[in-house]
């Protein structure tokens, strides 16, 4: 216990193993949550539910959590580690520009109304789009071929 759920909250993406489960245990010791956990348990699950898994201290399966987004997969036990790299690896072929800025527009879009998001979405996508990562996906999509790395 203590802040592994505030420091999974943080998580771009979260995977979790079968036996896994997430607690807020700072109610029980007197304290309130840390780490930013108020503020990223909130716009996850919602107030309502972030106020009930706090204020109670309970446990919360990985099952739960995968339903109320927390998680956003559960793996297979047997091959977890081998399924978190493939899932890792999957990620890191993806272009490093699109990745910052499609996090960056996320992140930011509680903050910011539609307007503001669309404009973002078509600055960045300008940006892109003279991307030499865009230029090969697209060749690549052309010649019906993987891309490459």
């Amino acid at each position: 216990m203590g802040g592994g759920l505030s420091i999974a909250l943080a998580c771009d993406i979260l995977l979790a193993h079968p036996d896994t489960y997430f607690a807020q245990a700072f109610i029980d010791m007197g304290l309130a949550p840390d780490l930013g956990s108020t503020y990223f348990l909130a716009r996850q699950v919602g107030l309502q539910k972030a106020k009930e898994i706090t204020l109670s201290g309970r446990r919360v399966s990985v099952r739960e959590a995968e339903q109320l987004g927390l998680v956003a997969q559960v793996l297979d036990k047997s091959h977890f580690e081998e399924e978190v790299l493939a899932y890792a690896y999957r990620l890191a072929q993806r272009s490093p520009f699109a990745v910052s800025a499609t996090k960056r527009m996320l992140n930011g879009s509680f903050e910011t109304g539609l307007r503001a998001s669309l404009h973002a979405e078509a600055m960045v996508h300008g940006i892109a789009i003279s991307t030499t990562e865009h230029r090969e996906a697209v060749r690549a999509f052309k010649e019906r071929r993987q891309k490459l790395t």
